[in-house]
């Protein structure tokens, strides 16, 4: 179940802050990645998720951040 608005391979790799919209992407992609491994390998069946654990505006830059996008 991929929900990222974007596909992950698409987000590139750096280490400043990627952006808001990035970030909720990769991280929703991870947890739905792992629950899915989840409920492939254990026995007896584990139930799904409950949701995303983030949605579009939960992730805020820091000062850090932002500074490092205007470098």
């Amino acid at each position: 179940m991929q929900t990222a608005a974007i596909a992950p391979a698409d987000i590139g790799t750096s280490l400043h802050f990627l952006g808001s919209e990035e970030t909720v992407d990769l991280v929703n992609w991870g947890y739905c990645a792992a629950d899915q491994a989840l409920r492939d390998w254990h026995e007896p069946a584990v139930a799904a998720g409950k949701g995303l654990p983030l949605t579009p505006g939960d992730v805020r830059p820091g000062r850090c951040a932002r500074v490092s996008k205007t470098v």
